[in-house]
């Protein structure tokens, strides 16, 4: 139970994977994100005609070493936020991070009424 308590505000996303690639696996965690949104609207008329990841207080960042356009392109199709090619450089998984990181806090205060969460 204590698991369903926790609130994930970023996923780094890996595209190549087992059984399911990053970009299912993407819009499977959006799915769910967004039924638990929609759950904890105080008010069901409240519910925005398109809901985003900035409603869900969730980023995602992919993370790969897929540096064609067709792939970025693939990634911000399937719900992610942030691009971040393999190998990854410290300093840049530092800027996307803080600037997800800000960017769900900014969305936190300006919409606390919509269900945006985020870890205690």
């Amino acid at each position: 139970k204590k698991c369903c308590e926790v609130r994930i505000k970023t996923v780094l996303m890996d595209l190549n994977m087992p059984i399911m690639d990053g970009f299912e696996a993407t819009q499977k965690i959006l799915d769910v994100a967004r039924a638990a949104f929609m759950l904890a609207l105080p008010d069901p008329s409240a519910v925005p005609k398109k809901i985003t990841n900035e409603h869900l207080g969730l980023r995602v960042v992919a993370v790969t070493a897929y540096v064609d356009q067709h792939s970025v392109d693939r990634c911000f199709g399937s719900g992610m936020d942030e691009v971040l090619h393999k190998p990854v450089i410290f300093s840049e998984l530092k800027d996307v991070m803080e600037k997800v990181h800000f960017a769900v806090e900014r969305e936190k205060q300006a919409v606390p009424s919509m269900g945006i969460y985020s870890v205690q």
